[in-house]
C-alpha cells in the first residue's frame, strides 16, 4: 500500500459486517430482499414485514481476519476485499478501534485504511454520511477532509430495541444509492491517485442506458393514455 492513504474514521456502531454491506451496496453489487414468500418488498422492513438485504455470492467479496496486523496494533484487524461491476478488485484494512491515533477525535472509532484512489474517496465519503465520522481523502495531507455529524444511520437510542435498529439498518441500506460517474469525477482532485477511467466509462454508459429506458417508458405511457382517450 502507498504511504498516501484514504483514512476513514467511523462511529463505533459501524460494525465490520455492516460496513462491508454498505460498500457492496454503493458499488452496485446485486442483491435480493430476503424474507420468505409473504413479505411485501415495496414496504419497509419491520416486525410485521421481516426482510433483509442479501448480496449475491462472489468469492472475491469477503472479510478476513488479519492475525499478524492484529498482534502488532493491539486492535482486531480485518482485510476487506471486493470486486466492482467491471471486475476490478479493491481492498482495505478495517480496525475495530484506533490506537494512538492523533487524527481520531472521538471515542471507540472504527478505522478503515485504503489506497488514496478516487473510488475509495467516494466510498469513504459515503460511509461517513451513512455512519457518521470523518474521512481524510489524501492522508497525511490534512487539507482534504470531509466530516459528517448527522448520519443517515445514527447509533441506537436508549428507547430503541436491537430489533428496531436491525430493521432500520435494512431500510437505510436499501435506500443507499449506487455510485455515480460524477461522484468519481468529483473526487479526482481530492485523492492522490485517479485510477478510475474504465469504471467511469462503464458507469456513464450504464447511466445513459437507464436514462433512455426511463424516457422510452414515459413516452410509451403517454402514448397509451392518448390512445385510450
Amino acid at each position: 500500500m502507498s504511504s498516501v492513504e484514504t483514512k476513514i474514521y467511523l462511529n463505533s456502531h459501524a460494525k465490520k459486517e455492516y460496513v462491508f454491506k454498505v460498500i457492496l451496496k454503493i458499488i452496485g453489487t446485486e442483491f435480493i430482499q430476503f424474507g420468505g414468500n409473504y413479505i411485501d418488498k415495496n414496504k419497509p422492513s419491520s416486525k410485521d414485514n421481516k426482510w433483509e438485504i442479501k448480496f449475491i455470492e462472489n468469492r472475491n467479496n469477503k472479510i478476513q481476519k488479519n492475525d499478524e496486523i492484529s498482534a502488532l496494533t493491539k486492535s482486531t484487524a480485518y482485510n476487506i476485499y471486493f470486486e466492482n461491476c467491471i471486475r476490478e478488485t479493491y481492498s482495505c484494512m478495517y480496525y475495530s478501534k484506533c490506537n494512538d491515533d492523533n487524527y481520531c477525535a472521538f471515542d471507540n472509532a472504527r478505522l478503515l485504511c485504503a489506497s488514496s484512489v478516487a473510488l475509495w474517496g467516494v466510498i469513504g465519503k459515503r460511509l461517513v454520511d451513512f455512519f457518521g465520522g470523518k474521512v481524510f481523502f489524501c492522508h497525511p495531507y490534512d487539507r482534504y477532509i470531509y466530516v459528517c455529524n448527522n448520519p443517515k444511520y445514527p447509533p441506537k437510542t436508549e428507547k430503541e430495541s436491537d430489533y428496531d435498529q436491525w430493521f432500520r439498518f435494512q431500510n437505510t441500506l436499501f435506500n443507499e444509492p449506487t455510485i455515480k460517474a460524477q461522484e468519481l469525477k468529483d473526487m479526482k482532485n481530492e485523492t492522490k491517485y485517479w485510477h478510475a477511467e474504465d469504471f467511469v466509462a462503464y458507469l456513464e454508459k450504464y447511466e445513459a442506458a437507464l436514462e433512455l429506458a426511463n424516457y422510452l417508458s414515459t413516452k410509451n405511457k403517454t402514448m397509451n393514455k392518448k390512445i385510450k382517450i
